[in-house]
């Protein structure tokens, strides 16, 4: 509300929950993603380990929000709204207000590595490997030139995959990280951001920016990925009412199929077994 109106017109309790949603929802985000890089870094390169280790998914989720509360809380302690005049009149912003100027500064670079500068490297890191690993590999057994160029092409798919995640969250978060470092470095910037209109258009631009990179994901791997399609098609079925009821059809009719196909086989062999000449 502050970057599109101006000021802050929700009160005080309003201004502390806004803030926390918003930096919970960005360490999760964040967090996902280098959970994802390092899962996929263990299934490629420690293939053996992935299938033995128990799958921990609960666990990295109850990680991932205890991190991302525990770094939002601590930012709303800094959290309050004031009140100044503008054009003649009192208005109310939601800003971070820190005990010095220091130790914004200092909280500021430390929130930055945490959030933007140990993620990239740690998603650099892993999925660097994992394309090495995918180039490298090759498909055991006779040579088949339509088979290894199907293979060939796959490789090159994930590998731009890889390298497109690494390069959006880079240039989706860049902006914004350098944007508010120029703030918390000039005071009087900052208060410019509350009062002019050009610094405010900047400040949301660099805002929804990054922020895109949170939902930007899924449609690469919609686009790139075609397990990915496959498998969230069959998500949407079983969530729609109709669809499950035609899956559990389909299903039962598979297994009967199944079932048939497995006793006329068994049925053709007894009669070979009773019609075979005996010595």
């Amino acid at each position: 509300p502050t970057i599109m109106l101006g000021h802050w017109i929700f009160g005080a309790a309003m201004c502390h929950i806004v803030i926390f949603l918003q930096h919970v929802s960005v360490v999760v985000s964040i967090c996902t993603l280098i959970a994802v890089g390092i899962d996929r870094y263990i299934a490629v390169i420690y293939p053996l380990r992935s299938r033995v280790t128990t799958n921990p998914t609960k666990i990295v989720i109850f990680v991932i929000w205890i991190i991302a509360i525990t770094l939002s809380v601590f930012q709303v302690i800094f959290v309050e709204v004031t009140d100044n005049y503008y054009n003649g009149e009192v208005v109310y912003f939601c800003s971070e207000w820190y005990p010095s100027d220091r130790f914004a500064h200092v909280w500021e670079i430390v929130f930055q590595v945490l959030t933007y500068f140990v993620p990239l490297c740690i998603l650099m890191f892993t999925y660097t490997r994992v394309a090495l690993r995918l180039w490298g590999h090759s498909i055991p057994g006779n040579t088949d030139a339509s088979r290894d160029a199907d293979h060939a092409k796959a490789k090159r798919k994930i590998i731009k995959m890889l390298v497109v995640i690494v390069m959006l969250f880079a240039i989706c978060w860049l902006p914004n990280h350098i944007f508010k470092l120029v703030v918390i470095y000039n005071v009087q910037l900052y208060y410019e951001i509350e009062s002019q209109d050009r610094m405010r258009i900047i400040n949301a631009c660099v805002l929804w920016l990054a922020m895109s990179n949170s939902f930007v994901n899924p449609i690469i791997y919609g686009f790139l990925s075609e397990n990915f399609r496959v498998d969230l098609k069959a998500f949407i079925r079983r969530c729609l009412p109709g669809q499950r009821h035609f899956l559990s059809i389909s299903k039962s009719t598979t297994t009967a199929a199944t079932q048939m196909k497995r006793m006329s086989f068994s049925q053709s062999r007894s009669q070979k077994s009773t019609n075979s000449p005996t010595n």
